[in-house]
């Protein structure tokens, strides 16, 4: 193949890269949704985190075949940068867009898990109130039951 080629490879590569992250933003946004709304939905919070799992996976797949074309073709770009100046000018504004794209994800991921904790610690809470009520009313209905069987009657004897 030749180099023009290879740099086309890596144009698309980081193109690719672009819009995987953008599927992440997406899926993280949704996250953040169902983090604040009223009724957390586990199920659907599940969902968002396999859906963001694929996309992880293609931009490992993308990273690492960029890895081995760019290793090829590092000598060409650095020695022939007036011949791939339009390739190059391409490159720099994909790295920086993805740059961007990583900086609002990562943002948006650490308020996420602040609100998860939050989410996490009410259903804590709640799960903690509910064993202490079925544990007082196992205690109630323990001593009710045994109250009835340990009564003493009492009969007047004076008539």
């Amino acid at each position: 193949m030749s180099d023009i080629v290879y740099i086309n490879v890596l144009v698309d590569s980081l193109q690719r890269k672009s819009s995987a992250l953008q599927g992440i933003l997406e899926y993280t946004k949704k996250q953040e949704q169902i983090l604040w709304s009223e009724a957390f939905d586990e199920e659907e919070f599940l969902q968002t985190i396999s859906a963001k799992q694929r996309f992880l996976d293609r931009i490992e797949e993308l990273d690492s075949g960029f890895e081995v074309v760019f290793n090829r073709v590092n000598e060409e770009l650095a020695s022939g940068r007036g011949q791939y100046a339009t390739q190059i000018k391409t490159m720099q504004k994909l790295i920086t867009e993805i740059s961007g794209l990583s900086m609002d994800i990562q943002a948006l991921e650490q308020r996420n898990k602040v609100q998860m904790e939050k989410v996490l610690s009410s259903k804590k809470d709640s799960i903690k109130n509910m064993r202490a009520n079925n544990n007082a009313a196992n205690n109630y209905y323990r001593n009710m039951a045994n109250q009835q069987y340990n009564q003493s009657y009492f009969l007047d004897k004076k008539n």
